[in-house]
Parts: C-alpha cells; structure tokens; sequence
C-alpha cells in the first residue's frame, strides 16, 4: 500500500554565525490512512524541524533542505509557493504545542476557524459558521455557538486546544500534525485530548503524525513509533515492538527515564551528557559519547546504517541490547 505522507532522506541544513548546522539527516518515515506515526525525542533531536519543514513552515533561507517530502505522491519540496500552501491548508491539519500562542489574541475564534474552509472549501460565511459549530461541539466544547463569539483568552487552556483541533479539521484534511499538542496540560486534560483525536481520526480515517517527548503519551496511542537523536532516526517499530524489545541504548535510556507508578520511591534514570552540537557532530555515531554500552569500537568512527533486526523493527546501532524479556530470564 502506497504511503500518504513520506520523508525520503530528508535532509534540513540551517546556516548560522558559526557554520551550517545539520538539525536533520537523512530522516525516512511514511504513514498510511488511518494510521498514528509517533516521532519522539528530546529538544533539538530534529523531530518537529523535520516535519514543519517537509510541509514548508520553516522558511529557506536560512534553511537548506534535500531529499523528498510527498504527500500522495507529490513532493513538497519542488512545488510552488502557493501549491504548497493550498495543500497545507486543504489536506495537512496542524495542532501545535501552545494555543495561545497560534489562536491571534484579537479575533474571535470563529473568525480564525472559518477562514481556512472560507478560502480552501469556497464555503460561505454562514456555511463555514454552521460547520466550525458542529466542529465545536464534535470536539466536546458546550455551548459551542456562542463559544465562537469569543476571544482565546476567554478560554481555558484545554477549551482552547480543543478549539485548536477543531480548526485543524475544518477542511477535512487527510493528514493531521500534532506537535506537542499535550504538553502544557494537566494530565487529565491530556488524557482527554488523546482520546478525542484517537476518536475523531477514527472517525474520519486521518492519518495522524504526533510529535512529542514523552514516550509515556503515546505507549497506547501510535501504530508506529520512531526515535529520533540528533537529527536521525536511530529505532522506529510497531509501538508494542518498541516497547518490549527496545533494541537501541537511547531508546532504552527514555523509558527507564519514565516514572514508575507505585514506585515514588525509585529515583528517576537520567542519560548522561547532552546532544551533540548540530553544528559539530560526531564523525561516528551521534549517541556514542552518552552511550553506556560502546560495545563496538566502529561506533566512534563509523555511523551505524539503520537495519531491520525483526520485521519492522528498525535500528541504527551496529549491535543490539537485550530485551527486557532475556534480562528477566537471566535474573
């Protein structure tokens, strides 16, 4: 089955001051109709930079990209200005990290919500109107039609985000972006979140991208998951893969840095070190000087090609950890 939405050896250079920096290198993913691609990592490991420049959000210059973004089979990358923009607002949603910060403080949200169906659908006023509405009360915000009277202040920090969701789907897209979409909630407000969007892309057979930091957040929630550090992918799998047989040190290193429930009083695992400048990376594997395994000496000179060791499961490493499952049984 053909992918809906791709990276092929995607690449993002960003000049600076003091040299070019490589923020993604060489990234391949691909998600198909109906499915969630969870791309997790820490700040700056290129997992939001590869996805907003693929849909043409990050500005060139200062930005370099290379490789392939298609959507339906269509680069991103090679199509004009406007092509692009109209592709972005019919068939890519986005619902970023923030919604203060992406609703305008000035207008109110039927304003905002109406002005994409308006100029991508060719929907009259009262017709973009009537659908943010129902959009409004799909995504659980009561008394929605006066709610669109208001202004983004005047909601709360989980009202707003939904409001967010809602405006993402007033064209129907077929592909929906979630950056961090969660993280400035509660844990309940984000519960629920994740439960809406799981049942709106059921219901409307999206294909969802869900960036984030938290490995936790998407245990339940992803079909696939990819890992990234430093701008590559180094483990991408099924979801219950990657959760029982985590086959990459990093990988490892984020779920042992999960809290345990009803252990308040295990200390928290943290990886040593930090990232790698982008600017100066390592010449062997990015993850090498934090890595407490080492076990072969090609990883300080060589990059380890990302290869399959099981059927979808993916790993840049040139050996793999055990599973949780050999650990136990040589306990």
């Amino acid at each position: 089955m053909s992918a809906l939405f791709e990276l092929l050896d995607f690449r993002v250079r960003i000049g600076t001051r003091l040299g070019p920096a490589m923020i993604v290198n060489g990234v391949d993913w691909r998600v198909q109709a109906g499915e969630t691609l969870a791309i997790v990592g820490e700040s700056g490991s290129g997992k939001s930079m590869s996805v907003l420049s693929a849909t043409g959000l990050v500005p060139s210059p200062p930005a370099r990209f290379e490789g392939q973004a298609l959507f339906q089979g269509r680069d991103l990358l090679t199509m004009e200005d406007k092509d692009r923009r109209a592709v972005r607002g019919r068939h890519i949603g986005f619902v970023f990290q923030e919604p203060m910060t992406s609703l305008n403080p000035l207008l109110t949200i039927g304003r905002q919500m109406t002005e994409a169906p308006r100029q991508h659908l060719g929907l009259s006023s009262d017709d973009a109107r009537q659908k943010a509405e129902e959009l409004l009360s799909l995504v659980g915000i009561p008394e929605a039609s006066r709610r669109l009277d208001a202004y983004p202040h005047q909601l709360s920090g989980g009202m707003r985000q939904r409001v967010m969701i809602a405006m993402a789907l007033m064209c129907d897209p077929e592909v929906l972006i979630a950056d961090e979409p969660t993280t400035a909630l509660d844990v309940t407000t984000q519960a629920q979140i994740l439960d809406l969007v799981k049942r709106l892309q059921s219901r409307f057979r999206m294909a969802v991208v869900w960036i984030t930091h938290d490995l936790g957040v998407v245990a339940d929630f992803a079909d696939q998951v990819a890992v990234m550090y430093a701008g590559r992918i180094v483990e991408q799998a099924p979801t219950s893969m990657l959760y029982g047989s985590a086959a990459h040190p990093y990988t490892r290193g984020l779920l042992d840095a999960r809290p345990r429930l009803g252990a308040p009083e295990l200390e928290l695992a943290t990886i040593p070190g930090v990232p790698p400048d982008p600017r100066r990376l390592p010449q062997g594997c990015s993850f090498w000087p934090r890595c407490s395994v080492r076990s072969d000496p090609r990883c300080e000179t060589e990059m380890p090609p990302l290869a399959e060791i099981a059927p979808g499961h993916l790993v840049r490493a040139f050996y793999s950890m055990p599973t949780r499952d050999d650990e136990a049984g040589g306990a």
